[in-house]
């Protein structure tokens, strides 16, 4: 539908693009990170990365792809098409391979928990949670909408600034794979801070990347850090949603205030920079939104560790429902 918008409505794009495709993206995103989880006991967050190492490989093949189309061969509207063509074809595939793994045959009365989801609403590890990555998602995209603008109003070549979103997704295969095995073995919080804080040191380099060499080495590094954030954030919300509490909706709630973040967050950062192209105004709100984030979540962890150790030290007696089999 993105393909048959007319010039100077923007209302056209906006539904398809903005409000259509999200929608459809949230409903698939979560669901996959969650069946995926079912099959690992263990190394959950190098899966779940895997998993999300697809993101930026896309990313590799559509950025090449619609900027070829678009700018060089077919136009936009033909360009679109051939990436939705492909979106479907691969869409297809890809709900064929999908498995649902049985659930074991338990003998006698199968126990079940009570879900309290009410709880959600009262743990202020998981609250914290969400305004990071609220306030993270305002600034992390704004590098990746607007680094082939800023490339080429800084005289880098045309050939250089075509690929540097597919430098940056390239950087972000291995930033979606590395940190999530990091984060089985040493915490998933802790390496989500880490990567997070990263993400924003390395978003105050942009200032200075207006050289081809500056603009590869930013590309690098922040495709690395600013994916590695991205893909630990579910498992994250994971890890910080309590105990009793159904983990599908506490998945669901949590991903909600960064996709309103991901809405406004490059519009508003476009017209902090203006038509001007006041680049620096942008660069430093964007990276302060995401140091920001990282330093929510040491508060949000000193809370979480308190409570996990007092729940500890006092176990409290959780109701079962019995239900036959």
């Amino acid at each position: 539908m993105l393909s048959l918008v007319q010039e100077g409505q923007y209302y056209q794009i906006f539904l398809s693009q903005g409000l259509c495709l999200g929608i459809g993206l949230s409903l698939i995103y979560v669901p996959s990170f969650t069946l995926v989880s079912h099959y690992f006991k263990s190394r959950k967050a190098l899966a779940m990365g895997l998993l999300a190492a697809s993101t930026p490989l896309g990313g590799i093949v559509y950025s090449i792809m619609l900027n070829q189309l678009i700018e060089l061969k077919t136009g936009f509207a033909w360009g679109v098409r051939a990436a939705a063509f492909l979106t479907l074809g691969c869409s297809v595939c890809g709900h064929l391979l999908i498995y649902v793994p049985p659930r074991p045959a338990s003998a006698g009365r199968a126990v079940t928990t009570k879900a309290n989801n009410y709880i959600l609403l009262r743990n202020l590890p998981y609250l914290l949670t969400l305004l990071s990555g609220f306030i993270g998602q305002l600034g992390t995209y704004f590098p990746v909408f607007y680094v082939q603008l800023f490339a080429e109003q800084h005289g880098i070549s045309h050939t250089l600034a075509f690929y540097a979103l597919a430098i940056l997704n390239g950087a972000g295969v291995f930033g979606r794979i590395i940190p999530n095995h990091l984060a089985d073995r040493y915490g998933v919080i802790e390496v989500y801070i880490i990567c997070s804080a990263l993400c924003g040191f390395v978003g105050f380099a942009m200032l200075g990347c207006g050289s081809p060499p500056g603009l590869v080495l930013f590309c690098i590094f922040y495709g690395f850090f600013f994916n590695s954030a991205t893909s630990l954030y579910i498992p994250l919300a994971a890890a910080i949603i309590p105990k009793g509490a159904d983990v599908g909706l506490g998945l669901g709630i949590a991903v909600a205030p960064v996709g309103l973040a991901s809405l406004i967050g490059s519009p508003m950062i476009g017209a902090i920079i203006g038509k001007d192209f006041v680049w620096w105004k942008g660069i430093i709100f964007a990276s302060l939104c995401v140091v920001g984030a990282a330093v929510i979540m040491v508060v949000a962890r000193y809370f979480h560790v308190k409570e996990r150790r007092r729940s500890e030290s006092f176990p409290v007696m959780q109701e079962y429902e019995l239900v036959e089999p």
